[in-house]
């Protein structure tokens, strides 16, 4: 990109300036508009690159991460890549935003936003389906538990099937209520 005197060659790795200005000493080169302007769109591209390289690690390496957790690092990559994908305005003047516009493309730091957006997507869906196989196993014991606890309250008809005073009815009642209780847990637990 030539901007006055100056022609600029970008690459995320640096970004060289050939220029007709003679810098003496470091206060001329914090004063060139130029320098200063890369030095602010690198500062704001690496922020961002490292927040998005932090999230990726956080995803990978800990495989004890809650739902709720991926879905927060997820809000923040969204808000975060917006937020690069917003950040070149019309109130920036045009040597900014030329600047900015070549460090983002250059650096693609926006594929590196959908990668990390990716990976925690893949990782929501490898939580979510173990906290389904956790919850049918959960639903199938409390069912179990309900099903024993119903039987149970037929104590009276057991007492007199015990004691041999029982009518053929209780009999009926009590074999026909435990059937159903224990084949809608069965039948529950199939169908989740």
């Amino acid at each position: 990109v030539q901007i006055g005197n100056s022609t600029l060659h970008f690459s995320w790795a640096g970004v060289g300036i050939v220029s007709n200005d003679n810098a003496s000493c470091y206060e001329d080169l914090v004063k060139s508009s130029i320098i200063s302007t890369v030095v602010k769109a690198e500062l704001y591209v690496q922020s961002r690159w490292f927040i998005a390289d932090n999230s990726m690690d956080n995803v990978n390496k800990s495989m004890q991460i809650s739902l709720e957790k991926l879905q927060r690092i997820e809000s923040l990559m969204e808000f975060s890549q917006a937020e690069l994908d917003n950040e070149i305005s019309a109130n920036m003047n045009t040597m900014y935003k030329n600047v900015l516009e070549k460090i983002i493309d250059t650096s693609e730091v926006r594929s590196l936003y959908k990668s990390v957006i990716s990976q925690i997507h893949t990782q929501k869906k490898i939580k979510e389906a173990h906290n389904k196989d956790k919850q049918s196993r959960n639903r199938f014991i409390s069912n179990l538990f309900l099903a024993v606890f119903t039987a149970s309250s037929f104590f009276d008809t057991l007492l007199n099937l015990i004691n041999k005073t029982f009518s053929w009815t209780n009999v009926l009642l009590f074999s026909t209520s435990m059937a159903i209780a224990v084949g809608t847990v069965i039948f529950d637990y199939k169908n989740n």
